[in-house]
């Protein structure tokens, strides 16, 4: 694996931790007014509230709040919107439901349609399939955008687990998604990760390694590409342990 160095996109990092960690949202109030909101929810710790807020420094449509143990990253002004929609924009989501999610929200959005309207493209998933069809990325397709490094980084700070296991010496990196085989085929692509990708019940790609030389890409990859938040830490214990020489 290469990559040339250069700085941590917040933007594209923040779109992976989006789709990993996030919520689009389209909800109604009374059956009355539709309501938006794009959300990223996650435990509180003192990472995650560092993570989020540097992320809000770098996109100042978006709020940070702290409520029953969560801190969100959380948009809901109409007006405000519109700025944040034009940032995703900008690059694009990768993943092919997170993507469909988004048409939807941004058709909801831009023609203010009324709550009947909205009620009928939920509930026909034919109707709402013809008129959101959106072609899902190839893996060979999102390896080869621009963003996708920064974006991998915030994917993984969502969705990744470093497991270390109990004798304290065995190590794995895991990472699943459902319904998202060639999200998965590029990742274990990218880390040239030699395992074949796990395919569980209910639609669910899952890629797990211990592979040594797998993690050296890793570690090269963050060296330029760091977590931000609460996963950053697991990673340095992982770390620890990988570099401690075996008897």
């Amino acid at each position: 694996m290469k990559h040339t160095k250069q700085k941590l996109d917040p933007l594209a990092f923040f779109l992976g931790l989006l789709e990993g960690d996030g919520s689009i949202q389209v909800n109604h109030w009374k059956k009355r007014i539709l309501q938006y909101r794009i959300i990223i929810k996650l435990k509180f710790t003192h990472a995650n509230y560092h993570m989020l807020s540097e992320l809000k420094h770098s996109l100042p449509c978006m709020n940070l709040h702290v409520r029953n143990n969560y801190v969100l990253l959380v948009e809901d002004d109409q007006r405000k919107l519109k700025a944040l929609i034009s940032l995703i924009d900008k690059y694009g989501l990768l993943l092919h439901k997170t993507q469909k999610r988004y048409a939807f929200f941004k058709y909801c959005y831009h023609q203010k349609i009324s709550y009947s309207e909205y009620s009928i493209l939920k509930n026909d998933f034919e109707l709402f399939e013809s008129k959101f069809n959106i072609p899902a990325l190839t893996k060979e397709q999102m390896l080869a955008l621009p963003h996708y490094k920064g974006w991998l980084a915030g994917f993984i700070e969502a969705e990744g687990c470093f497991s270390i296991r109990k004798n304290g010496r065995q190590q794995s990196f895991s990472l699943g998604q459902k319904d998202e085989r060639e999200c998965i085929d590029a990742i274990k692509h990218f880390f040239e990760v030699p395992n074949v990708v796990q395919v569980k019940k209910d639609g669910l790609f899952v890629i797990e390694s211990g592979n040594r030389q797998a993690f050296k890409n890793m570690i090269s990859f963050f060296e330029d590409y760091p977590l931000q938040g609460e996963k950053m830490l697991s990673y340095q214990k992982y770390c620890k342990v990988f570099h401690t020489p075996r008897s």
